[in-house]
């Protein structure tokens, strides 16, 4: 979801809000504009938002481009359906990314994302997945007694392993 509250900055200056709720994509934004007395070359010509909603934790500027906004929410759509929302949210949330560079890089591709999970669980899972492949059965019991997750996935955490609040992503 994607919102933002476009308002008429002659007529706001004049003291009249005057402006309305859109939702982005939006297919036509100049109609939008018109419904709220904003048109080219006349004494109310700009729109600023003056309000905002959305799912992805971005901070919507109130003199932003509505059109950039536009395409930065069909982006987004297009991530969200693909079911990687929450990938993206972590490695911008992990790096203090920019949420337009990350889509535009698409860096957050280049990562493994465990989504509800905290790396402790990540290392317990990868250890376990190596460990059956051991075929000894008493050299595999010495080597879990002797293994310490704990402290493992601390030494993770410290090199490229990142919890969020949307999962661990290795980057």
């Amino acid at each position: 979801m994607f919102k933002v509250f476009i308002t008429n900055l002659g007529k706001y200056v004049e003291g009249k809000l005057i402006g309305k709720w859109l939702d982005l994509p939006c297919n036509n934004i100049n109609e939008a504009l018109k419904s709220i007395d904003v048109k080219p070359n006349s004494k109310y010509e700009e729109a600023f938002i003056t309000d905002y909603e959305n799912d992805w934790n971005y901070n919507v500027g109130e003199y932003e481009n509505i059109y950039s906004l536009n395409e930065l929410s069909k982006k987004l759509e297009k991530i969200q359906k693909e079911g990687s929302k929450e990938w993206l949210l972590a490695y911008c949330s992990a790096l203090g990314e920019n949420l337009q560079d990350a889509i535009e890089n698409q860096e957050y591709q280049n990562s493994c994302f465990y989504q509800n999970e905290k790396t402790i669980d990540v290392t317990r899972e990868l250890f376990n997945e190596w460990l059956n492949t051991i075929k000894d059965k008493e050299l595999k019991k010495v080597i879990k007694w002797h293994f310490d997750y704990e402290e493992y996935a601390e030494e993770q955490l410290m090199d490229r392993y990142y919890d969020t609040e949307y999962g661990c992503i290795y980057i």
